[in-house]
């Protein structure tokens, strides 16, 4: 035992003299790494002064840049870092022939530049230097903490976009090899604000048409619409936040992607108006660039308690883009609908609030803006109130019939204070600007003012603040193009009091 504590002493001392020694000469040792570097990434590199850490055992420096690709016209290097720890074998470095295995940048700038042929300045790392021997870059890991990431597309015409607190942890690096990517994106706001990736990707893409194979999942922890927006500038209206969070599992292959998860929309404000719901998201979908198509297979969309089923597919390359949708939804509440509806301003004044219950079984098909539609539509207990509405309007039942060519209604019933209006419509060719209505009408004894109510809530065009008195009875028939109004045909009696 006392040989044994002796041996253990003598070499726990001979370590600490060569830790002492490598300490003291690694320094000496920074154009070796430096040229280790510059081979595996075909790039200029410069390697400030050099020192050792124990734990974890690695060749620190203080600070690092390399150089910008010659092609690539610009005047910042690819990337700098003031902190760099890199993962060398002792031995290796020791021989004078360091082995470069990891590498980590604390707090870099890094410089993304895709010309206008497509091609990325990242993709020439590592590639056969002018002699054609290899100059491969192999790394068993890369850590970025807390990095900026500067974004240039001549392709697209983008100007320069920064984005700071990127983490990044990549694994298993080899040419022509998939490998492991961690990915977080730290935005700005009061909440977690986290976007991240964790999964395989690769191998890198050689050429500017060429994809880049992508298995992984996309997490979505509290980011603000606004802060999102920073990445997609313009594609979130004015006006318009809210707290997003959810996951997506995604794969890529050639041009096609799919995704399949789930997203949730907390505190939404849709140009200015407040929703007082959240709106949520199921799907599994792909699509594929080459093609411009969009296939839904399946999907739920819920607005509080109201949720609707989509499937379909779309066509996206053509202008307008080209949709063949179905849409389903069983005993749901007009409430949340109606809202978010008069939020996007495609119907309903935002003052409004209607309540009901509504059935649909929807095929669309055509332009997203002009669709052919087909089914049913059925509403019951509708109540519209509030804003120019003075006095609550009830639809008992509502039920529409839709085809290519026209959308009918049955006979119902819509009634303010003591007026019941009946009436029944068909309107035609309502994809085209010459949309042909007929209608009917009849009421007894009803009173106007009460009538402009009901007028109010089915979207007629009353002035605001229009008033009126008296007692009106009417039996009527109206044909004629809505375009010209003007001109509608009236037939019937009618008497005002």
């Amino acid at each position: 035992m006392r040989r044994l504590i002796i041996i253990l002493a003598v070499v726990i001392v001979l370590l600490i003299i060569v830790f002492g020694i490598a300490m003291s000469s690694v320094d000496h040792y920074r154009p070796q790494v430096q040229a280790e570097l510059q081979k595996k990434l075909n790039r200029p590199v410069t390697l400030g002064a050099l020192g050792l850490r124990l734990l974890p055992l690695s060749v620190s420096a203080d600070g690092l840049t390399i150089a910008e690709d010659p092609a690539f016209s610009s005047s910042r290097p690819f990337a700098t870092a003031k902190d760099v720890y890199v993962s060398v074998g002792l031995f290796s470095l020791i021989g004078g022939n360091p082995e470069i295995k990891s590498l980590r940048l604390s707090h870099p700038q890094i410089e993304l530049i895709r010309n206008a042929q497509g091609v990325w300045n990242f993709s020439t790392l590592g590639e056969q230097n002018k002699s054609g021997s290899s100059s491969s870059l192999t790394l068993n890991e890369l850590k970025i903490d807390d990095g900026q990431v500067a974004l240039t597309d001549a392709m697209t015409r983008e100007p320069r976009s920064v984005y700071d607190h990127i983490d990044v942890g990549l694994n298993g690096f080899a040419p022509n090899k998939r490998f492991g990517l961690r990915l977080a994106a730290h935005l700005p706001g009061q909440g977690k604000e986290l976007l991240s990736f964790d999964g395989k990707v690769g191998p890198l893409p050689t050429g500017s048409t060429a994809s880049l194979p992508v298995d992984g999942r996309i997490s979505l922890q509290e980011v603000s619409l606004a802060a999102a927006n920073r990445f997609a500038s313009g594609s979130i209206p004015a006006g318009t936040d809210g707290i997003l969070s959810g996951e997506t599992d995604i794969n890529t292959e050639g041009e096609s992607i799919a995704g399949k998860g789930n997203l949730k929309l907390e505190n939404a404000v849709i140009r200015g108006a407040k929703l007082a719901y959240p709106i949520e998201a199921q799907y599994d979908l792909s699509a594929n660039s080459k093609q411009n198509s969009v296939n839904i297979r399946s999907g739920t969309v819920k607005l509080g308690s109201t949720s609707f089923a989509l499937s379909g597919t779309a066509n996206t390359g053509a202008k307008p883009a080209q949709v063949d949708m179905h849409v389903k939804t069983n005993n749901s509440s007009l409430k949340e609908l109606a809202q978010l509806a008069g939020s996007l301003g495609v119907a309903f004044d935002p003052a409004y609030q209607v309540t009901g219950t509504v059935n649909a079984d929807i095929t669309a098909k055509g332009p997203v803006n002009a669709p052919l539609l087909n089914g049913s539509l059925d509403a019951r207990n509708l109540e519209a109130s509030g804003g120019e509405i003075k006095l609550p309007v009830l639809v008992p039942e509502i039920a529409l019939a839709l085809s290519p060519d026209t959308i009918k209604s049955n006979s119902f019933q819509a009634k303010s204070g003591s007026t019941v209006l009946n009436a029944a419509f068909g309107l035609s060719q309502y994809t085209t600007p010459n949309r042909v209505v007929d209608a009917t009408l009849k009421t007894s004894n009803a009173d106007i003012a009460e009538l402009l109510n009901i007028a109010k809530a089915y979207g007629a065009e009353v002035s605001k603040g229009m008033t009126g008195s008296g007692k009106l009875s009417l039996d009527a028939h109206v044909q004629g193009l809505l375009s010209q109004a003007s001109k509608l045909a009236f037939s019937g009696t009618g008497s005002v009091a």
